[in-house]
C-alpha cells in the first residue's frame, strides 16, 4: 500500500510539475517552428555564455603568468579551475566555483530579458559541471524554474562534449578534440544527453536541445552526422517531444543528409 501511496503522489507531483510550466511545447512544420496551437514562434534571444561554459573571449581570466611565478597559464574551462585549485586547494576551488555559480545570474536576470523583449535563452554548458560536486542538474532546474517564471524558453546546449568536439577553447580544453575519434566519448556524450532528456522530457519551457555548439572536429561529413544521429536517438528514446538542432560544424547546410 505504502508503493502505491508513493507511486501515485510521484505521478501527481509530475502532472503538477509540467502543469506549471506557461509556455506550450514546441514543433516543427515545414520549415516554420509552431507551437501546439499551430502560431509560428519565432526566437528572439541572448545566449547564456560564461555560466556553465566558461570562455575566454567573454570572461576576463586568460592569462599568461609572470616570469618566474608558479602560477599555471590559464587558456580555458579547464585550466581555469585547475589554477585556481593549485592556489588555494580543492576544497576552496569548489568554495569559489558554487559562489561564482550561484552569483552569476540572478532570477531578476531573466526579468530582465523578458522586459526587453525576448523570449529564448540558449544555455550552453560543458560535460564537465555533470561531474562537479554539485553536478548539472542543479544549475540548470535553477534556470529551468527562472525561465518558466518569466515565460522565456530554454535551448540546453552542450557547448563542451566528452573528448570535445573541435580543439577550440570554447569547447572547454583547447587543443583536444578527440570526440569523433573515440567511441568511449561518444557513448558518455549519449548517456549524458539521455539524463537530460529523461529529466526534462515534460518541461516545455524548454524549447529544445542543442546537441553539439560548433562540431568541427569530426574528420568528415559522414563521421559528423552518424555521431549526431547516435546522440539524436539517444534522446528519442526519452524524449520525443522537443526540438532538436542539429549543427553542421562548418561544412556547409548542403551536405546536411
Amino acid at each position: 500500500m505504502k508503493k502505491i501511496f508513493l507511486l501515485l503522489l510521484y505521478i501527481l507531483s509530475m502532472k503538477l510539475l509540467t502543469a506549471q510550466d506557461k509556455l506550450p511545447f514546441l514543433h516543427t512544420e515545414g520549415i516554420k517552428i509552431v507551437d501546439e496551437n499551430g502560431r509560428t514562434v519565432v526566437f528572439r534571444g541572448v545566449n547564456f555564455g560564461g555560466w556553465l561554459a566558461e570562455e575566454t573571449w567573454m570572461l576576463p581570466f586568460k592569462e599568461t603568468p609572470p616570469a618566474g611565478s608558479n602560477f599555471l597559464p590559464i587558456k580555458d574551462h579547464v585550466t581555469l579551475w585547475r589554477a585556481v585549485e593549485k592556489r588555494f586547494g580543492k576544497a576552496e576551488m569548489e568554495k569559489i566555483r558554487t559562489h561564482f555559480r550561484n552569483t552569476f545570474f540572478h532570477e531578476a536576470d531573466f526579468g530582465k530579458i523578458a522586459a526587453a523583449g525576448l523570449n529564448c535563452i540558449r544555455l550552453p554548458f560543458f560535460f564537465d559541471v555533470m561531474e562537479e560536486a554539485s553536478g548539472l542538474f542543479v544549475w540548470l532546474d535553477k534556470a529551468v524554474e527562472a525561465a518558466n517564471k518569466y515565460g522565456i524558453y530554454l535551448i540546453l546546449d552542450m557547448h563542451g562534449a566528452p573528448g570535445r568536439q573541435n580543439a577550440k577553447q570554447h569547447s572547454g580544453e583547447e587543443n583536444v578534440s578527440r570526440l569523433f575519434q573515440d567511441a568511449s566519448f561518444v557513448q558518455k556524450t549519449c548517456e549524458l544527453w539521455a539524463k537530460i532528456a529523461e529529466r526534462y522530457k515534460e518541461r516545455s519551457v524548454i524549447a529544445g536541445y542543442d546537441l553539439l555548439n560548433e562540431p568541427m572536429g569530426a574528420p568528415n561529413v559522414t563521421t559528423l552526422y552518424l555521431v549526431q544521429d547516435q546522440i539524436y536517438r539517444a534522446i528519442r528514446a526519452h524524449d520525443t517531444k522537443h526540438l532538436i538542432f542539429i549543427e553542421d560544424g562548418f561544412k556547409g547546410l548542403g551536405s546536411m543528409p
